[in-house]
């Protein structure tokens, strides 16, 4: 588990003590709210990937009814503090829930850094948006994480396999 305590977090970013979990909430004074680990502003908890690793997140996007708001999150290079790319960012604009993964496979002995945000887009007018971040986790990639098919699909290609194998034996009568 990477300790969220050791990430830079906005005023309205509540971390609980185990570092496990933080909760963001949009604030009024700023259009984003951030909880970021940024290896360049000397934040402690770099993170290295590992051939079969993958990084895990946890969240819980909650956008109150007719706000505009959304979040975004970064794999940051640990040298120029840059985001890596599409392959590397997952954001959302609706409220939904589940785990982030990002494979570090190709990153493998790269440090990095993660960056987290809450943004209440243009014309948005509340507050009441939140975000819950927890289990920030480095793990070994699971089969469906790791490009491998899954078991239905497995299936399919067997039975075309089957059927193929019938048609090319298939007696001429």
């Amino acid at each position: 588990m990477i300790d969220l305590n050791d990430f830079f977090a906005d005023p309205t970013v509540t971390i609980v003590p185990d570092g496990s979990s933080a909760l963001m909430e949009e604030d009024l004074g700023f259009s984003t709210v951030v909880l970021e680990n940024n290896p360049t502003l000397g934040d402690p908890e770099v993170i290295v990937a590992a051939l079969g690793t993958g990084l895990y997140l946890d969240y819980a996007f909650q956008e109150a009814a007719g706000e505009t708001d959304s979040f975004l999150v970064e794999l940051l290079d640990a040298m120029t503090s840059m985001a890596l790319g599409p392959a590397f960012v997952f954001s959302s604009d609706v409220t939904s829930m589940g785990t982030i993964l990002f494979d570090l496979s190709t990153l493998v002995g790269s440090q990095l850094g993660l960056r987290i945000t809450l943004i209440s887009e243009p014309g948005d007018i509340g507050v009441d948006s939140t975000l819950t971040v927890s289990n920030l986790r480095l793990d070994p990639l699971t089969p469906m994480g790791n490009g491998l098919p899954l078991p239905g699909t497995m299936w399919l290609l067997l039975f075309g396999l089957g059927a193929a194998r019938l048609r090319v034996w298939k007696p001429v009568g």
